[in-house]
């Protein structure tokens, strides 16, 4: 079940730090249990800050994990990710 405070359309930048908070999680603690969920080191806080600024989106395999950790399914973060994508290429910004 997800949690309430999703909507519709999300940018995925503002769905995983909304539901980070929602569960009063630091980027610390959230990295800590990917880490331990995914077996490795490879995420940080810094990541997880990059990820909530829009400067990067998360792959499928960070998706698949940060999926359950914040309690929102694997397919909503998806199209969450695709319509990001979509965004970021129509916007004249990312055109030049």
């Amino acid at each position: 079940m997800e949690v309430a405070y999703i909507q519709e359309y999300q940018d995925i930048s503002d769905l995983i730090k909304g539901a980070r908070c929602a569960l009063k999680l630091s980027k610390a603690a959230l990295a800590r249990q990917l880490q331990a969920r995914a077996g490795t080191t490879a995420v940080t806080g810094k990541i997880i800050s990059r990820w909530e600024r829009g400067i990067r989106v998360p792959g499928p395999y960070w998706r698949s994990h940060l999926a359950p950790e914040l309690g929102i399914t694997r397919e909503r973060l998806d199209h969450a990710a695709r319509m990001t994508r979509r965004n970021r290429r129509q916007s004249p910004e990312h055109s030049q």
